[in-house]
C-alpha cells in the first residue's frame, strides 16, 4: 500500500516515471508474499490432519 501511494506521489506531483520498475519489482514482490501466505495455511492443515491420521491408525 505504501509503495502504491510512493508511486502516486512521485509521478503525480513530481511527474518522475523513472522508477516504473521499482514499483513492478516491488508489486511482484507483495503479491508473491501474500501467495505464499494465503497457501501455506492449507498446507499446514492437510499435513497436520495425515499426520494426526496416521498416528491413530498406528
Amino acid at each position: 500500500m505504501l509503495l502504491s501511494f510512493m508511486e502516486l506521489i512521485a509521478r503525480g506531483y513530481f511527474d518522475y516515471h523513472d522508477l516504473f520498475p521499482v514499483y513492478v519489482a516491488g508489486g511482484l514482490a507483495c503479491s508473491l508474499i501474500t501467495i505464499c501466505a494465503i497457501s501455506a495455511f492449507p498446507i499446514r492443515q492437510t499435513l497436520a490432519y495425515f499426520k494426526q491420521r496416521r498416528g491413530l491408525t498406528h
